[in-house]
């Protein structure tokens, strides 16, 4: 799943990739509000739904499952305050090499001679709504990228070659 935020000139940013087994739309659970971003399916899924009287006798009835639930909260919104510094802070090189480490992180394989492989089909203008960028200033960075021989990018499968170097550049 993509969360996405849209602009009303119809831009979107990415504010996060989901995978099995990961929630979205959990604001809402507890403070009754509309949505304040878009979900959508990059793949065929299947989704389940959760009441609000459902979830808050689980919680009230767990206290282990609310505390897990607060911690991933926290996650996202330290996710959310990294991604607003890095806009304000950070170059498109360093924003785009932040965005593949994180995905090689949760989506990466071993490959050869210590490459990652990012297990996840991904178009440019996915890296564009993720950094904050247009999709032909995120073609000059990969472009950059690959002529540095940082990354290779197949049917968009994209691998980094050098975890290291890219690490280094997310800096």
């Amino acid at each position: 799943m993509k969360i996405l935020l849209p602009s009303p000139e119809g831009e979107n940013v990415i504010v996060a990739l989901l995978s099995t087994g990961e929630f979205f739309g959990e604001l809402s659970l507890f403070d009754g509000a509309p949505r304040s971003a878009t979900a959508v399916a990059a793949e065929s899924t299947e989704i389940l739904t959760l009441d609000k009287d459902d979830f808050n006798r689980y919680i009230l009835d767990n206290p282990k499952a609310a505390l897990a639930f607060l911690a991933e909260l926290s996650l996202r919104l330290r996710r959310t305050d990294e991604l607003l510094s890095d806009a304000a802070f950070c170059n498109l090189a360093t924003r785009l090499a932040k965005r593949l480490m994180e995905l090689a992180h949760r989506y990466g394989q071993p490959g050869p001679n210590g490459s990652i492989r990012i297990n996840m089909k991904l178009k440019q203008q996915d890296l564009a709504d993720m950094s904050g960028a247009t999709r032909e200033s995120v073609n000059k960075v990969l472009k950059m990228f690959k002529a540095q021989r940082l990354i290779h990018w197949s049917k968009g499968i994209i691998s980094l070659l050098d975890p290291a170097i890219m690490r280094r550049k997310a800096r």
